[in-house]
C-alpha cells in the first residue's frame, strides 16, 4: 500500500511539473498568457487541426508542410475542446508521459531516485531553451523517440527476454513511420537506436556469417512491417480524398527541396565551425562526455559496446538538426535526446566518481547551477516574447472590420495574406 500511494505521489509530481512547464514556456496555447503569442507557427498548426475536425481536407484546402499525422494528433484534442486549451492539455499530457517514462529508466539504475529526480529537473531546463513556445512537431518526436528508448534499452541492460525481440523491432518499426509522418527530420534517432541494438543482440548469440545475414534480413522485414500499421491506414485515408498527390507534393517533396536548400546554404567548413557555438555545443557536449565514457570503459567489453551504441545513436541524432543554418530553436528539440542518452549512459560512471560526499555536493551544485541558468535564460526569452506579441493578439481583435466585410456564407473560405493565424482564433474563422 505504501509503494502504490508513493507511485501515485510521485506521479502527482510529474503531473503537476508537466503542466506548470507548459503553462509557463507553452505560450502559443497556454492559457496562462491568453494567446499573446498565437501568431506563429503552432497555432497554425493547430488552425489545420481545427479544419480536420470541420471536414476541411489538408494539404489542398489548408496547408502547411509538416506530416500528415501531426495534423491529426492537433484534431484530436480539439474535437473535444475548440481552440488552443485543448492543445495546451494534450501537450502537458505528452511531457506528463516523457517524466513518467524518465522514472522507469533512471530509478533502477546506479543514481537511484534522487538521480532520476536531478535528470527530470536537467530535461526540464534544457527544453525549455529550445521549446519555441510549444506545440511543435519536435516536442511529439522527442516522446515518439523516448517511448523507443524505453522499449529499447532492456536489450542494452537488466533482464531480456529474447523470445520478445521480434515483437520489439516490429515496435521499433510502428514508432519509426510515427515519426516520420509527423515530422522525418527526426527518424534518425530512433533507426539508430534499433540498428545497434540488432548488432548488439546479434553479437551477444554468436552468429555464424551466413546466419547473421538471415536474422538482419528477418528483422529487416519485420521493422518495414511494423512501418505499414501507421503508414497504411494514414495512406488509406488520404487515396480515399484524393489527396495523396496533395500529400506527397505538400510534405514529402516540398520539405525534401527545403532541406536541399538549406543543405546548399552551409559548406562543410561552415558547418563544423558551427559546432562550437552555442546552439552546436547543445549536441556536441553530451556526445563529447558519452566518448570519454566510452574511451574509460574501453577494456570492458560490455560496457565498451553499449556505450558505443549510445555514442552512435547520439551522433545520428546531431547530424540532420540545421539549427544553424535555420536559426529556429525548436529544430534542438531533438538534441534533448542525446542528453537522456548521455545520463543512461555515465550512470555508473557518475555513481563511482560521486562515491565521496565533497564530490557530490560539488556535482550537485554544478548541476543545479546549470538549471537554474537555463531556466532563468528561457524564463527571460518568455517574457520578452509575450510583451513583443501582446499587439498582434490585441491587434486581431480589434480587427472587427475586415471581418464585416466578408459574407456569413464565405466565412469558412478566407485566404489572408499576410495575416497572423491569430486573427483567424480571434474571429472564430
Amino acid at each position: 500500500m505504501n509503494t502504490m500511494r508513493k507511485k501515485a505521489a510521485f506521479a502527482g509530481i510529474n503531473l503537476l511539473l508537466a503542466f506548470s512547464f507548459v503553462l509557463f514556456f507553452g505560450q502559443e496555447t497556454s492559457p496562462l498568457w491568453n494567446g499573446f503569442s498565437a501568431s506563429g507557427d503552432a497555432v497554425m498548426f493547430a488552425l489545420v487541426g481545427r479544419g480536420i475536425t470541420e471536414g476541411v481536407l489538408p494539404y489542398k484546402e489548408l496547408l502547411e508542410n509538416k506530416g500528415p499525422l501531426f495534423f491529426f494528433i492537433q484534431a484530436l484534442p480539439q474535437y473535444f475542446i475548440k481552440g488552443t486549451l485543448g492543445i495546451y492539455i494534450l501537450q502537458s499530457t505528452v511531457l506528463f508521459a516523457e517524466l513518467e517514462l524518465m522514472d522507469g529508466l533512471y530509478n533502477s539504475g546506479h543514481g537511484g531516485k534522487r538521480y532520476a529526480y536531478l535528470v527530470k529537473e536537467l530535461f526540464l531546463a534544457l527544453l525549455s531553451l529550445v521549446y519555441s513556445r510549444g506545440n511543435m512537431a519536435e516536442e511529439y518526436n522527442l516522446f515518439i523517440t523516448l517511448l523507443g528508448f524505453y522499449s529499447i534499452k532492456s536489450v542494452f541492460g537488466g533482464k531480456f527476454v529474447h523470445e520478445k525481440f521480434p515483437a520489439l523491432i516490429l515496435g521499433g518499426g510502428v514508432l519509426a513511420s510515427a515519426i516520420i509522418l509527423i515530422k522525418m527530420n527526426d527518424v534518425a534517432g530512433v533507426i539508430a537506436m534499433w540498428t545497434a541494438a540488432c548488432f548488439y543482440y546479434g553479437g551477444k548469440k554468436r552468429y555464424q556469417a551466413r546466419d547473421g545475414l538471415l536474422y538482419l534480413m528477418k528483422f529487416a522485414v519485420l521493422y518495414l512491417t511494423g512501418m505499414l500499421f501507421i503508414f497504411l491506414p494514414v495512406c488509406l485515408y488520404y487515396l480515399k480524398h484524393y489527396i495523396l498527390g496533395d500529400m506527397i507534393d505538400g510534405y514529402l517533396l516540398l520539405n525534401l527541396s527545403m532541406v536541399s536548400e538549406n543543405g546548399a546554404k552551409a559548406s562543410f567548413v561552415k558547418r563544423l565551425s558551427m559546432m562550437l557555438q552555442p546552439y552546436g555545443l547543445f549536441s556536441m557536449l553530451p556526445l563529447f562526455l558519452m566518448g570519454i565514457s566510452c574511451f574509460i570503459n574501453w577494456k570492458k567489453k560490455d560496457e565498451r559496446i553499449k556505450r558505443a551504441a549510445m555514442l552512435f545513436t547520439g551522433s545520428c541524432i546531431a547530424l540532420p538538426t540545421d539549427t544553424h543554418v535555420t536559426g529556429f530553436p525548436q529544430h534542438l528539440i531533438p538534441a534533448v535526446m542525446i542528453w537522456l542518452l548521455a545520463a543512461w549512459s555515465l550512470s555508473s560512471d557518475i555513481a563511482f566518481l560521486f562515491q565521496h560526499k565533497k564530490m557530490r555536493i560539488a556535482g550537485l551544485l554544478l548541476c543545479l547551477g546549470c538549471i537554474f541558468l537555463c531556466f532563468a535564460r528561457s524564463a527571460e526569452n518568455s517574457i520578452r516574447y509575450a510583451a513583443y506579441y501582446d499587439w498582434v493578439w490585441e491587434d486581431a481583435r480589434q480587427e472587427k472590420q475586415l471581418l464585416d466585410v466578408i459574407p456569413k456564407e464565405e466565412r469558412d473560405s478566407v485566404f489572408g495574406v499576410g495575416k497572423f493565424s491569430s486573427w483567424y482564433f480571434a474571429n472564430e474563422l
